[in-house]
């Protein structure tokens, strides 16, 4: 009897143990241990926080929480430093060179802006704190699963909230306030269904890859409710882009094949939404757009299976499917035409479809009503913050190739593709406060 009781007690440590690693880890033990809960807070607790109202001067909530969250960290992280706790050394390169010249140039720009009265406060101070949560995590312990499993499950919540707003079984203000800032909530949209579906990809576990498949999944859903074209389009070449970096065995073209399908199955379905009793929201997507993604889906389910039956059996982490790659660059050019092309339909008869007029007309609404980095950038610093923007935007380009070359797993791609992704959908979407700090800090952790 005791024996059992002592086996029982065993058991209960154990699970709690196991437990403690996979909510808590240990992912550093020096004073870096306090940039270490900063990404924690910032990658979950910081999303949920959707308070926006102004409260000090200019400031919202949200920003002056990421005010303080920065300069705290920051103050505490120099006191150990000074104090001989960090053990961690960081070699100044050429581009973080010129990295940090650019962000000196950009901050005493940015003073002399304000005090002159014409750049808002917020804006001038966000930034700032940007540039700060760049250099500061630079001492940061490094990359890890756990970071973007936080991010997973902090978009699970949201997708949630989100998603009970739409049905009407909620009336949360914040939600709705969300929804009404078109850039903040598509960037948002982009990034949490982008590393769901990535770490999809290169999660290994059975009981992980089921959570990453859902969360992929359910950030679809409330993708397509939001009924942004751009933001689905970038999701879409994202996907489309995993088997050409990572690389393209059976294992990882199955998984991609299945995020894929889910894609489409689930965007081909949404316009029978405006039919649900309690959805609030008007459906622009018609089932026309349901006939010919249905008819694509047959058509691509055939080929894929008749295709399949001809791969070799064995471990299907070790076959390379070569061939089956170059569908994927085919399929990523196709749509690449396909949506440029939409830009420069004119509306009404330039296409030579209805329904390849109205997604035109949807994309080119998109673009217009969304404000880019660029944009934001150019009204507050002019021309010369243009030309301080395309620097940095060029060395972190480089910075991350250089960083391919040296991944040494997934888990380091799919990083270097986050940090792509931000500076591509930079072009689309400008500075937010719920998705520009994620940004940043995956952008670190990459390189």
């Amino acid at each position: 009897m005791k024996r059992e009781e002592g086996e029982k007690v065993e058991r209960k440590k154990t699970f709690l143990k196991q437990m403690r690693e996979i909510c808590f880890p240990e992912l550093a033990r020096d004073g870096r241990i306090v940039l270490d809960y900063y990404i924690r807070i910032m990658l979950f607790l910081f999303p949920l926080f959707l308070a926006s109202e102004q409260i000090l001067g200019n400031l919202t909530e949200k920003t002056l929480l990421y005010v303080l969250m920065t300069c705290v960290t920051a103050v505490i992280f120099i006191l150990l430093v000074s104090r001989g706790r960090v053990l961690c050394r960081v070699q100044i390169v050429k581009s973080e060179l010129i990295l940090l010249m650019a962000a000196i140039l950009l901050v005493l720009w940015t003073a002399g802006t304000v005090l002159r009265g014409s750049m808002e406060f917020e804006s001038a101070v966000f930034l700032c704190c940007l540039i700060g949560t760049y250099f500061l995590l630079r001492f940061a312990p490094g990359r890890s699963a756990y970071y973007l499993g936080l991010l997973m499950a902090a978009g699970l919540v949201l997708d949630a909230e989100i998603l009970a707003y739409y049905f009407s079984f909620t009336e949360n203000t914040d939600i709705r306030l969300l929804l009404a800032q078109p850039e903040g909530t598509a960037s948002w949209l982009i990034l949490a269904a982008c590393v769901a579906s990535g770490m999809y990809c290169v999660e290994e576990g059975e009981r992980a890859s089921i959570f990453c498949l859902a969360a992929a999944a359910i950030s679809y859903l409330v993708l397509f409710f939001y009924q942004d074209p751009v933001a689905i389009c970038i999701t879409a070449f994202f996907l489309l882009m995993l088997p050409l970096i990572l690389p393209a065995t059976a294992y990882l073209v199955k998984r991609v094949l299945l995020l894929s399908f889910v894609f489409l199955i689930l965007l081909s379905n949404i316009p029978l939404v405006q039919y649900v009793k309690g959805y609030r929201e008007t459906m622009r997507f018609t089932l026309e757009y349901s006939v010919y993604l249905d008819v694509f889906l047959v058509i691509a389910g055939l080929l894929v299976l008749k295709y399949w039956e001809r791969v070799p059996k064995g471990d299907p982490k070790r076959i390379l499917m070569t061939r089956f790659r170059r569908g994927f660059v085919y399929a990523l050019s196709t749509v690449g035409i396909l949506v440029i092309s939409c830009l420069f339909v004119e509306e009404g008869g330039g296409a030579s479809s209805p329904v390849l007029s109205a997604f035109s007309e949807e994309i080119r609404q998109s673009v217009e009503i969304n404000q880019n980095m660029i944009e934001n950038i150019l009204a507050d610093y002019g021309i010369v913050g243009e030309i301080v923007l395309g620097l940095v935007l060029a060395v972190l380009a480089m910075m991350i190739a250089k960083g391919w070359k040296k991944a040494a797993c997934g888990l380091d791609k799919v990083y270097l593709m986050l940090s792509a992704l931000f500076l591509f959908q930079s072009f689309f979407y400008g500075f937010q406060p719920i998705s520009s700090p994620i940004f940043v800090i995956l952008l670190v952790l990459a390189l």
